[in-house]
């Protein structure tokens, strides 16, 4: 090995280990939200059907929500390194996204240099803080594989292995969240800019590239084929989701609007675009990596407007092209500084937007999740359950699937059987169904701002929710339901309600 390939070396291994320290000092401090905010919001649900799954209950036909598989699988495989724990599903998504930094910022300062390799990375690790409140979600374990496909466009188009590592990263996403398909076609089409003069070798590595999307879409969804659980698949991560995200396009173009007005007010859309506007004026390669680097985010911040729902999270796969960008930034002001006014008012431009950044992102990991049930609540609730476990009604409150109950009812997330969509009222039915069996809940258990299961408040009669449940088949059941339950108590945004004439086991 000669001199500069040994300094070289070093050089990468230096730069991969702030990268490392990096993406641990921003999983740290999640710490400061307290271990529940591991389950904060819908990650209480990925937990919790992954622990199900991990038991062997078949996803989608025994317990259902509209995700693709892998999302559950992963958390599956993280309650399986920690028992009753949700820290390995934290370590799971940890682990991919230091490993996809550390590609990012080897590929990144092979253009721009290591310190501006790791300027992006902080950035995008800050927008991660300001739009993620628990790394438990899709796009919290996508931003590892996006910024893997990312390094591997930028160092390795012409590799075989590199085409087919990239289509099944590319699958991966897919099986996280279907509209995840950014990265890859930034792949594709950066490869083919790449080898434009060799077009046989882009037709080459394009197979390759399906190739690796095909076969690890065969490992994923291989345990569900051969469970006979095919249909159930399209129907829940299809079917569905393109009747949850039927809206008309005005909508979803004031959702993308929103979205990019949320990015201004914590700066790091001002960075990104300034990087861009920085690669775009020293032209030459950095103009080339500015304009697809741009590409890549209309894409991906289209796509996160399509379902028409205004989430802070869905714009998380913005932030790795947002982030090469940022460090086409760094990398001009690094070099002017403040020898020229351009370079002061970049500096000035930067060092604001930087500032907001971090603030926002000081916001984020100050979250704590509040709806946790209290020891009287749970003390109540199994006063009024006896010895039959009691039924928890809607998303909240989350943490007693985990220490109380597996719901008896197939939606674990209860709300897709309110959507008016024609095809999944049909889930409504079944579901209640479950709460009248033989052997139902002797307790039900909801917050107040839960959509109503059947009363509105304590002391009301009147069946809830007729706009989202009024059809003829249901009727029936609702009053039966009402009938059968009283509302019993509350403590604190907690409505328990008790069964009037059932029987503890």
């Amino acid at each position: 090995m000669t001199p500069n390939a040994t300094n070289d070396a070093r050089s990468q291994l230096w730069w991969m280990t702030i990268s490392l320290i990096l993406t641990a000092g921003a999983w740290a401090s999640w710490l400061w939200s307290g271990q529940w905010s591991l389950l904060a919001g819908d990650a209480s649900l990925f937990y919790y059907i992954g622990q199900q799954v991990g038991t062997g209950t078949r996803l989608y036909r025994d317990i259902w929500d509209h995700k693709p598989p892998l999302l559950f699988f992963l958390n599956g495989l993280g309650t399986r390194l920690t028992p009753g724990s949700a820290w390995g599903v934290w370590a799971v998504a940890g682990v991919m996204q230091a490993a996809g930094w550390i590609f990012f910022v080897a590929a990144v300062r092979r253009l721009c240099g290591g310190a501006a390799a790791v300027g992006g990375q902080a950035a995008g690790l800050l927008g991660v803080l300001c739009l993620l409140v628990t790394p438990n979600m899709t796009e919290g374990f996508s931003v590892g594989l996006q910024a893997t496909i990312f390094a591997l466009a930028w160092l390795r188009p012409r590799s075989a292995m590199a085409a087919v590592a990239a289509g099944a990263a590319g699958a991966a996403l897919f099986q996280l969240r279907p509209n995840n398909a950014g990265a890859l076609l930034f792949w594709v089409c950066w490869m083919a800019w790449a080898l434009r003069a060799e077009p046989g070798r882009v037709v080459r590595q394009t197979l390759m590239t399906g190739a690796g999307f095909f076969l690890a879409t065969v490992v994923m969804l291989g345990p569900l084929v051969s469970a006979g659980l095919w249909k159930d698949y399209v129907d829940a991560a299809f079917t569905f989701n393109f009747l949850y995200s039927a809206s008309p396009v005005a909508a979803k173009l004031v959702v993308a609007v929103q979205q990019l007005g949320h990015w201004m007010r914590f700066g790091l859309l001002v960075l990104a675009l300034a990087g861009a506007a920085a690669g775009w004026v020293r032209g030459g390669v950095y103009r080339t990596a500015a304009a697809g680097l741009v590409l890549w985010f209309l894409l991906e911040w289209l796509a996160g407007a399509f379902s028409a729902k205004f989430y802070h999270h869905y714009t998380v796969t913005m932030l790795v092209p947002a982030a090469a960008l940022t460090a086409l930034l760094c990398q001009a002001l690094l070099e002017t500084g403040f020898r020229t006014k351009a370079g002061m008012a970049g500096v000035a431009l930067a060092g604001l937007a930087g500032a907001m950044l971090l603030l926002e992102a000081s916001r984020g990991v100050r979250y704590r999740y509040t709806e946790l049930a209290s020891p009287e609540l749970l003390s109540a609730a199994m006063e009024a359950a006896g010895p039959v476990l009691p039924l928890t009604w809607g998303l909240m409150p989350r943490d007693l699937w985990f220490r109380l109950n597996r719901p008896p009812a197939t939606a674990v997330f209860h709300t897709v059987s309110f959507h008016d969509q024609t095809t999944y009222q049909r889930l409504a039915g079944p579901m209640l169904d479950g709460f009248l069996a033989k052997t139902p809940p002797l307790a039900i258990i909801r917050t107040e701002n839960e959509i109503p299961l059947f009363t509105k408040a304590c002391g009301e009669s009147a069946v809830a929710a007729p706009h989202l449940w009024d059809t003829p088949e249901l009727r029936d059941k609702k009053q039966a339901l009402a009938g059968r339950y009283a509302c019993w108590r509350q403590i604190g945004p907690f409505l328990l309600f008790r069964c009037r004439d059932c029987r503890a086991l």
